[in-house]
This record gives structure tokens, C-alpha cells and sequence, in this order.
């Protein structure tokens, strides 16, 4: 080994100086090469960065014509109600008070329903044009007379009307209160006169008496036979009663009994800026809660006064199923058709329609990228469709594909 080694150390000493310069050189030579491709492969002009940093072309985005039916609709809320409330405040005549309250909200009441008590007194739903404005004695006369002799016929009790409260009138307040299960005010006052006094000797009935000759009063005159507070009056009665007073309540703090008639209706507020794209007739439909079905309905009539919110109300009927009394005052959403739909139409994305001025047009593309502008008239859009129809028949077609603006 040693040998081997010295014969390789004498090889080395025999190379000539030039040639071991020139084999350092070559390796030199190379490594500057490799450094200078490094150097020109990292090295970029201003002008191929601006390329690189170019966005590539866009490609263009098309959308399938497609066959269809256009339909623009919208959904509303708002509460089933009858189409006549009536309002009316219990009338206080002295200090009452709300003692009893015989119906429930949804109870029908009719002409001479008890629908409240005041210090245990009843108020009596009667119909009428006008609430009574004083309390009715024995001898009156006027139309507020004509109108109790009116409730009471409708009430069932048989009387001419001649605007007089006469004798047949106050036999038929009695009747009213009876039948009610009450004291009339006459009746009332009659009983308490009449009731025998306690520790009094009686008359001597043979002795001559100084009034023998007298007619006894009516304990009862100039009593209040039908109080003003005793009745609430409805235009129409047979009714259903949606508010009642609470016991407790007194008058003057809005006791109120509401009275309700007519068909049922479909109530909705809506924004004026909705109420513009409505039309009378225009159809929909509702899910009520009772209803086996969905509730179709027909905007019959919008409200042209606003409410404070700025709204107006947009009022529905139902057209074939009637809504259910239990739906009254619920808070419903329906879904509401503005127009008729647009039939077997042409439908492209409204993104697809250019407009200039009173024209519209589509951009159809060719089996070889090429585009062509087609002139259509747009029937209508909804929701980010058209409905759409070439000026030129045949110009544009099912399958056809328009570029996205």
C-alpha cells in the first residue's frame, strides 16, 4: 500500500505545471457559466412583468334560452278581519263600573244580547244608526225613541213605531229585561216603593180615608225607564263580538265592546312602492291554520289612506274556501301573484337584456365563438329572469346561448 501511494505522489510531481492550471480553469469556466444562467434566469425586463401581471382574456359567460312560464309574486302579512268593525265605548251616566262580562271574543250576539254589565246593570247590543244621547222617561218623544222602538222589533218584540214612549213601549223595555233575566228600572223602582213597612198599625178600613178619592202615583214616574248607558249600538246586528271590557274596566277608560259583520277579509299592509305594482283582481294564496287546503284569494281593493307608518292596506277576499272564524286575528303570510304569468316564453337571465333607449337586444353566440346581436321585445322580468320574444321570428331560439352582460 504504502508503495501504491508513493508511485501516485511520483505521478503527480511528473504533471506539468501548465496542465494542472489549465484543468482548475476549465472548472472555473464552468462554474461562472452556471452562475450566469442563474443570474439570467432570475433577471426579468419591465416589459415581462406587465405581461405577467396581465389578467388572462376573459372568457365569455353564456346562459341557455329556455322554454317557460314567468310568473312575478310576492309575500305579505297581515291578519284575517270582517270587513265591518264597529267600535263602541260604554256610556257612562254616573260613577260605573264593568261588573260582569256574559260573551267572550268570537261569541254572535243579535238584537237584545246582553254583551255587558255596568254595577250590575245590563248593556243591551241593539241596532241602530246612532248611540242613544239621553236617558228615555215615560211621555218622550224624538228619533232616539223611534230608534229603541226599532231595536225592540228587532229584538222580537212586536210594537209600533211612532216615536213616542208610550205604554207599549215601556211594557216592551220590561219585556227586554225579563227576558234577559232582569229588573227593569220601572220594575225596579216600583218594588222598592211597594215593599210594606215594618211596626205600623194597619188602616182602619172602615174609617173613611181623606185620598179615598185620589188616584195613588205611579211610584215609577219620572224614573229612567231605558238608561243611555244600557244599550250598545251596532249598525248590524246579528254580529260577532271581537273585544269585550274587562271587569273592572270603567267607561272612561276605554270599556269597548266591538262589533263585527260582513264577509271575511284578508287584511295586509303594504308599502305604497307594493301597492303600485298591485292590480284589482290580481290572485294568491294563504295557509290557514283550520283549513284543510290553502285559501285562495283576490285582491278586491287597496286603501288610498296611509296609515302612520306610511302603509296602506291591501285587502283580499277569499274566492273558493271560505277562511274559518278561528283564522280571525291570526297573523297570516300569502303569497301574492302580481300579474297573470307569461306563458310559454322565452326566458333569459335579465342580465342577458341590453338596453338602448326603447330597444332591447340579446347577444347570441355561434358554433364558432362569433356573436350576434338580436333585437327582442321583454314581455316581462322577475327575480333576475326575462320573459323575451325576438323581433324577428326564428332569431332567437330554445337551446341558444347568450352572453351575460
Amino acid at each position: 500500500m504504502r508503495s501504491e501511494k508513493r508511485e501516485l505522489s511520483s505521478a503527480r510531481r511528473r504533471l506539468p505545471r501548465g496542465a494542472v492550471v489549465g484543468a482548475g480553469a476549465v472548472v472555473a469556466l464552468s462554474v461562472a457559466i452556471g452562475a450566469g444562467w442563474v443570474l439570467a434566469g432570475s433577471f426579468r425586463s419591465p416589459e415581462q412583468v406587465a405581461a405577467d401581471s396581465r389578467a388572462p382574456a376573459a372568457s365569455v359567460i353564456t346562459a341557455t334560452v329556455e322554454l317557460g312560464t314567468l310568473e312575478r309574486s310576492i309575500s305579505v302579512r297581515g291578519t284575517v278581519s270582517y270587513s265591518n268593525v264597529t267600535n263602541v265605548t260604554l256610556t257612562d251616566t254616573g260613577s260605573k263600573v264593568v261588573t260582569k262580562a256574559p260573551v267572550v271574543s268570537g261569541a254572535r250576539v243579535s238584537a237584545g244580547s246582553v254583551v255587558a254589565e255596568l254595577n250590575g246593570q245590563p248593556v243591551f247590543a241593539l241596532p241602530g244608526s246612532f248611540p242613544f244621547y239621553r236617558d228615555l222617561r215615560a211621555g218622550d218623544r224624538g228619533p232616539d225613541v223611534r230608534a229603541l222602538q226599532n231595536a225592540l222589533s228587532a229584538a222580537g218584540y212586536g210594537l209600533s213605531v211612532d216615536g213616542v214612549l208610550g205604554a207599549g213601549t215601556q211594557a216592551g223595555i220590561a219585556w227586554l229585561y225579563t227576558s234577559a233575566g232582569y229588573e227593569s228600572p220601572q220594575q225596579q223602582a216600583r218594588r222598592q216603593v211597594q215593599q210594606p213597612s215594618q211596626g205600623t198599625a194597619e188602616p182602619d178600613s172602615t174609617a173613611p180615608s181623606a185620598d179615598a178619592t185620589k188616584t195613588e202615583a205611579d211610584p215609577a214616574a219620572g224614573v229612567a225607564l231605558f238608561p243611555m248607558s244600557a244599550a250598545a249600538v251596532a249598525p248590524t246586528l246579528p254580529a260577532v263580538v271581537t273585544a269585550v271590557p274587562a271587569v273592572g274596566q270603567v267607561p272612561d277608560e276605554g270599556a269597548v265592546v266591538s262589533f263585527a259583520s260582513g264577509t271575511l277579509q284578508f287584511v295586509a299592509p303594504v308599502t305604497t312602492a307594493t301597492a303600485a305594482q298591485m292590480e284589482v283582481g290580481m290572485s294568491g294564496s294563504i295557509v290557514v291554520e283550520g283549513a284543510t287546503d290553502q285559501v285562495a284569494i283576490s285582491l278586491q281593493n287597496v286603501t288610498t289612506t296611509a296609515r302612520e307608518d306610511g302603509t296602506v292596506d291591501a285587502i283580499f277576499t277569499a274566492t273558493a274556501t271560505a277562511f274559518p272564524d278561528t283564522s280571525v286575528g291570526t297573523d297570516l303570510v300569502a303569497d301574492v301573484r302580481l300579474d297573470a304569468g307569461i306563458e310559454e316564453s322565452l326566458i333569459v337571465p335579465t342580465r342577458a337584456v341590453i338596453v338602448r333607449g326603447d330597444d332591447f337586444y340579446v347577444r347570441v353566440q355561434g358554433d364558432h365563438d362569433d356573436l350576434t346581436e338580436v333585437a327582442v321585445i321583454e314581455v316581462a322580468d322577475s327575480l333576475g329572469r326575462s320573459a323575451v320574444k325576438p323581433v324577428k321570428a326564428e332569431a332567437l331560439k330554445i337551446g341558444d346561448e347568450v352572453v351575460l352582460k
